[in-house]
């Protein structure tokens, strides 16, 4: 699942070499490899772990790369991918010391993968050209497809959508001409995300084109789900349907989109906890659109308990933003609005934990290389910058300040808030708070990139921090959220004070950062006498941005 969209994309698995198949323990994955193609990859997880003991108890560094690249996949498949990167890379490494291209080229181009589910977008752009660049060389039309496949992938997760396609493409015609049903199902499926893609990131400057792009996706998954229901590949076939009903949401045809996921329901064999999610979260968002809402609130209460048990933190965050729009419609604005916090808070725990893996990533990749001896050069580069730190005489206290600033944008972080917010009520000067929230964040990273989205969270927080009075406390209160402390104004001038804010990042020439980039902020404010605590004070701002966002967004609200 990515920010372009929550439509799933697949890599697939390549067979193994023919040369080793006279062998039991290959002949065994060899098996594996055919449960994991028709929907059945606990089973072939499960043996190519088996396979793994063997090797490694036969101390067969050949067989347990083979084991750990099968296994990273089935991994994957069950949605695991931090867990399959530890296998993966493990087999970069023998391989490139076996100076094997082709098998070198396959496992790069998984782990590059997995870089990319796991947001790790740059070390993935390394690994994958590497794994292009071997392919073009070693003759394998089967890795070659693999290669041009997750370039694919790549593009797609930069927000290249002609790149992505063109990749994508490619790796298709190649699939053809292999003759491989299940792989070129899975390849079908992913032209199909780039294709998505370039709908979305057209949606708001050309209509007709990005409704076009949406029908080439679905005529994609169209023939991929046929294959899939031919060769028995159930997992890849429940995929085509939840994107296609996403497809079909995204133009308006809400009909067609529930018949999608009837026929996803009617698909027999191993159901992954993944895809369940994906189903039902796209399930109840159908609903909502179909004005069925009681039964929309049951699919996604439903969900809920799936994703808390599973710990899906994206799909939770899904399942209570439509869960917002279930009551908002119902007339139930409490119980909206209740919802609607839930998904904020559960999007900032996804990139919290978005950056812990990234965390956790990185020190297992080190762990890795220091195992196989090659972090010589990474600790001597510690041990400078140690010794540069000794010699700039760094105290405490400037350490210390570092940690209560956000280093995007400048403004001081939430560690800042809670130590200064008991002290917002034991003055008489009365102080406003204001939530500030970037309209159609998403929409900015979808349509402009990532890269984009950090510098508009950026050039906000400059914004804010030059027009504030030298009294006024800015901080970064999470995501695209930015939180002003005024103080010392009546109700009146602070809100005009205030949205002052909003006029001049509306005003401001975005088309600096990208062309035909426009950004607007919704504000909610509040007053310190309207509450009995600092705390209740942001909590009726934030209801209050909440109602600027209903109202049409790029507003300020500072009343109920």
């Amino acid at each position: 699942m990515d920010s372009a969209g929550k439509a799933q994309s697949v890599t697939p698995h390549v067979e193994l070499t023919p040369a080793w198949d006279d062998e039991i323990e290959y002949q065994r994955l060899a098996e594996a490899c055919t449960l994991s193609r028709t929907g059945q990859p606990s089973k072939a997880r499960e043996i190519a772990l088996a396979m793994l003991e063997i090797a490694e108890h036969n101390d067969d560094p050949r067989l347990k790369a083979r084991c750990s690249i099968d296994i990273a996949w089935y991994s994957f498949q069950l949605g695991q991918a931090e867990q399959a990167y530890s296998y993966a890379y493990g087999a970069v490494e023998f391989w490139k010391n076996q100076n094997s291209p082709r098998d070198e080229a396959e496992a790069r181009s998984i782990a590059g993968w997995l870089l990319l589910e796991l947001w790790h977008v740059e070390e993935a752009t390394e690994e994958v050209m590497q794994a292009l660049a071997l392919a073009e060389t070693c003759g394998d039309v089967q890795i070659h497809c693999l290669a041009l496949n997750v370039v694919g992938l790549m593009f797609r997760a930069t927000k290249q959508p002609k790149e992505s396609i063109d990749f994508c493409r490619r790796a298709v015609v190649l699939a053809r001409d292999i003759g491989d049903p299940v792989l070129l199902g899975r390849w079908l499926i992913n032209l199909g995300c780039a294709h998505a893609l370039a709908a979305r990131c057209s949606s708001k400057v050309n209509a007709s084109f990005s409704a076009a792009e949406f029908k080439i996706a679905l005529a994609l998954l169209d023939e991929a789900v046929a294959l899939a229901r031919q060769e028995g590949d159930t997992w890849a076939a429940r995929i085509c349907l939840a994107n296609s009903a996403e497809y079909l949401l995204e133009l308006q045809d809400f009909s067609a989109a529930e018949q999608c996921l009837l026929r996803y329901w009617g698909i027999e064999g191993e159901q992954t906890s993944r895809n369940e999610a994906h189903f039902l979260y796209t399930l109840g968002q159908t609903l909502v659109a179909l004005e069925r809402l009681d039964e929309a609130g049951a699919v996604l209460q439903q969900c809920v308990i799936l994703s808390e048990k599973n710990n899906n933190l994206e799909a939770l965050m899904y399942a209570y933003l439509y869960l917002s729009q279930v009551h908002e419609r119902s007339g139930d604005t409490r119980a909206a609005l209740a919802f609607h916090k839930k998904f904020h808070e559960t999007y900032l725990r996804v990139t919290t934990e978005q950056a812990q893996q990234r965390e956790r990533l990185a020190t297992a990749i080190y762990e890795n290389k220091k195992l196989r001896g090659l972090a010589q050069a990474e600790t001597e580069r510690a041990r400078q910058i140690a010794e540069s730190y000794a010699e700039l005489k760094l105290d405490s206290e400037r350490m210390a300040a570092a940690s209560y600033v956000d280093p995007l944008t400048g403004l001081h972080n939430r560690r800042h808030l809670e130590l200064m917010l008991p002290g917002l009520h034991a003055t008489d000067v009365v102080s406003t708070v204001a939530m500030i929230d970037i309209d159609y964040f998403k929409d900015i990273n979808d349509r402009f990139s990532h890269i984009v989205g950090d510098q508009v969270l950026a050039q906000v927080g400059e914004l804010i921090r030059r027009s504030k009075r030298e009294c006024d406390e800015a901080i970064r209160f999470g995501g695209e959220e930015f939180l002003l402390i005024v103080r010392g104004l009546s109700a009146a001038t602070a809100s005009q004070y205030v949205d002052g804010f909003r006029l001049t990042i509306s005003g401001w020439n975005w088309d600096v950062i990208a062309v035909g980039l426009s950004v607007t902020v919704s504000i909610g404010a509040s007053d310190t006498q309207e509450a009995s605590t600092p705390t209740q004070a942001i909590s009726r701002a934030d209801h209050r941005l909440y109602v600027a966002k209903q109202r049409g967004r790029n507003k300020l609200v500072s009343t109920d």
